[in-house]
């Protein structure tokens, strides 16, 4: 089973919920960082790296959006960033000069220009690119621990730097990166980098103060009352809200994503019929500031969809996945990107939420096999871009295997592993 942490401020990137499944492996309390084949945590003498060691790994990605192509025989940037990566052999491109950050980033963002890291010339896009090489070199297992804490450790600088400074992006670059390390099966290595963030990040003024506790809400584990719905401080993200908007205005990034992370929170807290317009007031304010692609406007509306779902609006919720969520980020990322891969796995899940709401209806069939059918191709992407043993494989199989047996399909529950197994056979 998942932590509960594992689902805190960034599992739920989409705004739609996702299962706790028996399959799934990643837990928080045991593992932390990236796995590589062993999970040991690794001591080494400090390496550097030449700026093209992973060029054979771009390469798959220099197109954008959705002309980005994989091939499975490619050493790819997704399998390198997966939370059970190949090892790779780079040992014999190593030199004095500073591993290249700026390839990855923008294209593992896809085709959104409205991303704030997208330019290189942003400190966040800095931040984010050192916390993706780290996670990259972690994952290759004992000669490059070294490398990844010396990242880490630039990242924190930088990210100390956009506070003092009072950047506007700073809050925004942490849900991003939780956002895209999750779809990685790397939630363990976000949390870890948020709780460094901890650390160096100052308490100088109302903005400061702000990040401190946006950081906290992101790495701390609420509390849960007897039916385990989870207990946020409201108040909080509340003033932390007001901080932003202080500093940075009503309509910047730092105050709308503060804003969204307090509506997310009152829909974890199940507060829906007040947070429906809370977050239908939201999502038209993001769609003019900051864009209807920006992936803050994509998730605020899935969050919408979800609230509305849970208000007994079946119609309106499926109709905001369907045309705007769904459609918005198929403009922004290739197909089989892992960020597309998650947001249909979720739309799945969100298909059997509604089923479970249809009791014995004629319905309740058509939305289960709409969602295994959809699983079916998301766990076939996941064994394919992640590996079969990543945390969100395994996710998706144990969705899946459940769809099937409520389906009454046993047979095709028990052969699953086979039949996945048998159509990665080229």
């Amino acid at each position: 089973m998942e932590s509960n942490q594992h689902k805190q401020g960034n599992l739920a990137w989409m705004g739609m919920e996702d299962f706790d499944m028996e399959l799934a492996t990643h837990d928080l309390e045991h593992t932390v960082g990236s796995l590589g084949t062993n999970g040991d945590r690794l001591i080494i003498p400090f390496v550097e790296i030449q700026p093209a060691v992973l060029d054979m790994a771009f390469d798959p990605f220099q197109a954008a959006g959705p002309s980005m192509k994989t091939t499975s025989d490619a050493l790819t940037v997704d399998l390198l960033m997966s939370a059970t990566p190949p090892f790779a052999d780079f040992q014999q491109q190593f030199h004095e000069h500073e591993p290249r950050l700026y390839s990855f980033a923008p294209d593992s963002f896809g085709d959104n220009s409205q991303c704030e890291q997208i330019s290189a010339s942003e400190p966040s896009a800095e931040f984010l690119r050192h916390c993706i090489y780290a996670c990259i070199c972690r994952g290759q297992g004992d000669p490059w621990k070294a490398q990844a804490e010396h990242l880490l450790a630039r990242a924190e600088r930088i990210f100390d730097s956009m506070a003092s400074a009072g950047d506007d992006h700073g809050v925004i670059t942490l849900n991003n990166l939780l956002v895209l390390f999750d779809v990685y099966g790397q939630t363990p290595m976000a949390i870890e980098i948020v709780n460094r963030l901890k650390v160096v990040t100052p308490i100088r003024q109302r903005r400061q103060w702000s990040v401190s506790k946006t950081i906290d809400f992101f790495s701390d584990r609420p509390a849960r009352d007897p039916a385990g719905v989870p207990i946020y401080d409201l108040d909080c993200l509340a003033q932390v809200h007001v901080g932003f908007v202080r500093g940075f205005g009503p309509g910047s990034k730092s105050a709308l994503t503060a804003e969204y992370n307090h509506a997310w929170a009152m829909t974890e807290m199940r507060y829906y019929e007040t947070v429906v317009p809370l977050l239908e007031s939201l999502k038209t304010r993001c769609e003019q500031a900051l864009g209807r692609r920006h992936l803050t406007t994509i998730c605020t509306a899935a969050t919408l969809a979800r609230a509305q779902l849970h208000c007994g609006n079946l119609e309106t919720a499926e109709s905001i996945i369907t045309e705007i969520v769904i459609p918005r980020l198929s403009t922004v990322f290739a197909a089989q990107h892992p960020y597309m891969l998650e947001a249909r796995n979720r739309h799945a899940t969100f298909l059997i939420r509604v089923a479970d709401t249809m009791g014995s209806t004629d319905k309740r069939p058509v939305y289960l096999c709409s969602a295994e059918n959809m699983l079916r191709e998301v766990l076939l992407g996941r064994w394919r871009i992640l590996g079969p043993q990543n945390p969100r494989s395994c996710c998706t199989f144990g969705t899946l295997k459940k769809v099937l047996k409520d389906q009454g399909k046993f047979l095709d529950a028990d052969e699953l592993y086979e039949w996945c197994c048998a159509q990665m056979t080229p």
